[in-house]
C-alpha cells in the first residue's frame, strides 16, 4: 500500500505538488476566515444566586435559607444542579442550567421563582442574582496563605 503511494506520487510529481499547493492555499483561506474568540467561554452555563443574613451562622443559614431555596429552585425546567454553600452572614448558590437554556433566559426563571418564595425565607432576607460574570471567574483560582497568621488577617 505505502509502496504503490511512493510509486504515484513519484510518476506524477507535478500534480502532488500542485495538490499541496492548492491545499495550503485553502488552509490558509479557511484559517483567516474562521471566526476565533480571544476568551473562550470554558463556564458552565450558571447563574449565581446570593443571599445575606448578617449576623448569623453557617449552620442556621444552611437550614433556613439555602436549603430550602436550592429545593425550590431545583424544580426549574433545564436545571441540571444546584449547588450551595452556607458561610458566616450569606448563602452562595450556583444554578447549572442545561446548555439548551440561554443565559439571560435561565436568570429570568430564576428572578421568577425568587420573587414567588419570598415566603419561606427569614423576615428582612431577600435573594439575589449575582452580577454577571466573565468567563475566566472559571479559570483563575486564588489562594491567600501567610506562615503564622490565621484566616483572618490575611
Amino acid at each position: 500500500m505505502i509502496e504503490s503511494l511512493i510509486r504515484f506520487s513519484v510518476e506524477r510529481r507535478m500534480s502532488v505538488i500542485l495538490l499541496t499547493a492548492v491545499l495550503a492555499v485553502l488552509g490558509c483561506a479557511a484559517m483567516f476566515r474562521t471566526p476565533m474568540d480571544a476568551v473562550p467561554d470554558l463556564s458552565e452555563n450558571q447563574v449565581l444566586v446570593f443571599t445575606a443574613w448578617q449576623g448569623h451562622g453557617p449552620l442556621e443559614i444552611e437550614e433556613r435559607i439555602t436549603r430550602p431555596v436550592s429545593r425550590q429552585l431545583q424544580g426549574i425546567d433545564g436545571v441540571r444542579v444546584v449547588r450551595g454553600s452556607s458561610d458566616m452572614g450569606y448563602s452562595l448558590l450556583h444554578v447549572i442550567f442545561e446548555d439548551r437554556v440561554a443565559f439571560a433566559d435561565g436568570r429570568r426563571l430564576i428572578q421568577d421563582k425568587l420573587s414567588a418564595m419570598q415566603e419561606l425565607l427569614p423576615e428582612g432576607v431577600q435573594p439575589s442574582l449575582a452580577s454577571e460574570g466573565i468567563a475566566t471567574g472559571q479559570i483563575y483560582w486564588y489562594t491567600v496563605e501567610g506562615r503564622g497568621r490565621d484566616l483572618s488577617d490575611l
